[in-house]
């Protein structure tokens, strides 16, 4: 019989069960806990640095609000200047400060733009209002007064314009506080980020150097559970006695040589929804139909108790009715109570069992000649007590067969001597003196 083609539907190899964990399952396990760590690891770091670059591109925007907001405090500035009276009594064009508010020496013109740079103030402390609400509502009272008075007068003076040019600095050092925080946040988390990867990357080359090392002590663990297991299907063919693994389903998980030469099938004849093949029939000891349910394999199943020495029929469609004495036995997984497999081990006494019938014809047979006969016949066994008392025996004493000793055979039969009147010792009975020489005349060898 080929192993590798008739028992190709094993149960779980020890290597891969779920039970009796080994050291390579064990391995694999803290590998594939310190995997998952790693995977975590990488995830945050990868998180640090999106958060890092995050925060980097709110610090570059940052900074481009402080440079808003100091152009806050030189165009404040420049309008000052510009609308300074010059010599001709008319706004300066130059720009140049004059915090004495005195004549501006130049001689220029009056400057045209300062509108247009007071709208573009306007337009710039409402895109800074989106990012710094608070700081920039604290310089409002100081651009409303500065407003006001370029909108009502066409200039503002010097204390005024100052004013509005100290909110500005203020302004702008608080952005540029937030930009610093901002750039520090976004290179500490790009450090932590670059650090986790860094270590992520170690602790993967250490995770494959133990995988590669699992790898290699599960080929031999591998190659070590085939060696073994060619040598136990070897052995369970090489018994006589039948052997097979079942599970809830009765599908044939392993069977070996002998169980298929004595039940006359290959295993996938055997396998199917239920304990039996079908059309096959089954029966007790005494010849009655045996049900399914009381198989001695779903009893096993069904209580999780093994079921010892049994004795079973099994009738083929067509064939004779060979007998078996058959034993189940349960398997649990480690921690389980309900079974998930049957092991039958089985040994054919057809043959035991046709002797056994053949006696019992005998003996009916001859206890049937000895009833027939008109004379009566008493036998004792071994042990002196009587096993024989014929028909034409119980009719003479009058009294049914008992399995007296030989020192009441006397009293309970009335046996006399020859006179009538002297009860017969138990030594002068016949049988009882037969019995004596059989039981002290053994030969000696």
């Amino acid at each position: 019989m080929d192993t590798g083609q008739h028992f190709a539907p094993l149960l779980p190899p020890p290597l891969f069960s779920r039970t009796a964990p080994t050291a390579q399952a064990r391995s694999l396990r803290r590998h594939g806990t310190l995997a998952r760590l790693l995977a975590a690891a990488g995830a945050v770091s990868v998180a640090l640095l999106l958060v890092a670059l995050l925060a980097a591109g709110r610090s570059a925007r940052a900074f481009q609000e402080v440079n808003l907001s100091g152009s806050l405090r030189y165009r404040s500035l420049w309008i000052y200047g510009a609308t300074q009276p010059n010599s001709s009594g008319q706004p300066s064009s130059s720009g140049q400060l004059n915090p004495s508010g005195q004549l501006n020496p130049s001689g220029q013109p009056e400057d045209p733009h300062w509108p247009d740079q007071l709208a573009q103030m306007q337009g710039i402390r409402a895109r800074l209002h989106a990012s710094y609400p608070g700081a920039v509502d604290a310089t409002e009272p100081a651009w409303k007064a500065f407003s006001d008075s370029l909108n009502r007068t066409g200039r503002v003076d010097w204390k005024t314009a100052n004013a509005f040019r100290t909110a500005a600095d203020t302004l702008t050092r608080q952005i540029a506080k937030d930009a610093s925080d901002q750039n520090a946040a976004s290179a500490f988390g790009l450090r932590l980020g670059l650090l986790g990867l860094l270590c992520a990357l170690a602790a993967s080359g250490f995770l494959l150097a133990g995988l590669r090392r699992t790898e290699r002590e599960m080929g031999q663990a591998l190659a070590d559970h085939l060696e073994s297991r060619d040598l136990f299907l070897r052995s369970i063919n090489a018994v006589q006695e039948g052997y097979m693994v079942q599970d809830w389903d009765g599908t044939v998980l392993l069977c070996n040589a002998g169980a298929e030469q004595m039940l006359g099938a290959s295993v996938g004849e055997k396998s199917g929804p239920s304990a039996a093949c079908p059309g096959w029939r089954y029966l007790r000891e005494s010849g009655e139909g045996l049900p399914l349910s009381l198989h001695p394999s779903r009893l096993a199943l069904q209580t999780g108790q093994p079921q010892d020495t049994v004795v079973v029929g099994i009738q083929p469609p067509g064939a004779a009715v060979a007998w078996f004495s058959l034993k189940a036995a349960p398997v649990f997984h480690t921690g389980e109570t309900v079974p998930y497999a049957v092991v039958l081990t089985f040994t054919d006494i057809t043959a035991e069992k046709q002797i056994q019938e053949d006696l019992q014809k005998e003996r009916e047979f001859q206890a049937a000649m000895l009833e027939s006969l008109q004379s009566g016949i008493v036998a004792c066994g071994e042990d002196g007590v009587l096993a024989l008392f014929n028909r034409a025996a119980r009719e003479f004493h009058g009294m049914p067969e008992e399995p007296l000793p030989a020192e009441d055979w006397a009293e309970r039969f009335d046996l006399y001597r020859a006179d009538g009147i002297t009860p017969l010792p138990t030594e002068e009975i016949p049988l009882a003196r037969a019995y004596s020489v059989k039981s002290f005349a053994t030969p000696k060898w």
